[in-house]
């Protein structure tokens, strides 16, 4: 209980719910916006991976993937389903206007950003993941399959016989 209503949190923090309320409101105006934007944004720009991976038939690699975008996913919807509705609350609240159990439905909300923040950590962990056990960039493949780095002098002169083509 980090805000209390002119009491002292047990740790010695003793914040009041003024800071509480002002403070929640400065980041709701600072972070509302850039968040609807940076949460689908960062699902969207993973599923290519997701997809790129798939063709490479890099099941492992896909797999965390997937994970990734469902634990996005899964963030995302406690961001809409949960946060925002209580966010939209506090916008409203004053000193004067607090519901009589403001204290569980910021628990609440403390709760859920806990949900949500361990969601995306480990969504980026697995995205990360999945890029790590990737077999890097595709590199050009000869008519047999070998693969050639596009960096090596093989994949230099492969790729030299095929721009001549």
């Amino acid at each position: 209980e980090l805000f209390e209503l002119g009491g002292r949190e047990p740790h010695g923090v003793g914040l009041g719910v003024a800071t509480f309320l002002e403070i929640g409101k400065i980041m709701i105006a600072n972070l509302g916006r850039p968040m609807s934007i940076l949460l689908p944004a960062s699902i969207l720009s993973a599923v290519p991976i997701m997809y790129v991976l798939y063709r490479r038939r890099e099941s492992s690699a896909f797999i965390l993937a997937t994970l990734a975008v469902s634990l996005m996913l899964a963030a995302m919807t406690v961001t809409l389903v949960v946060n925002v509705p209580l966010d939209y609350q506090f916008v409203e609240w004053s000193i004067t206007t607090l519901p009589p159990d403001w204290r569980a439905i910021r628990d609440r909300w403390e709760f859920y950003h806990g949900v949500r923040t361990l969601l995306s950590v480990a969504g980026l962990s697995s995205l990360v993941g999945s890029v790590l056990l990737s077999r890097g960039p595709p590199g050009l493949r000869t008519s047999s399959g070998v693969r050639h780095d596009v960096g090596s002098s093989r994949g230099a002169a492969c790729n030299r016989r095929r721009m001549s083509r």
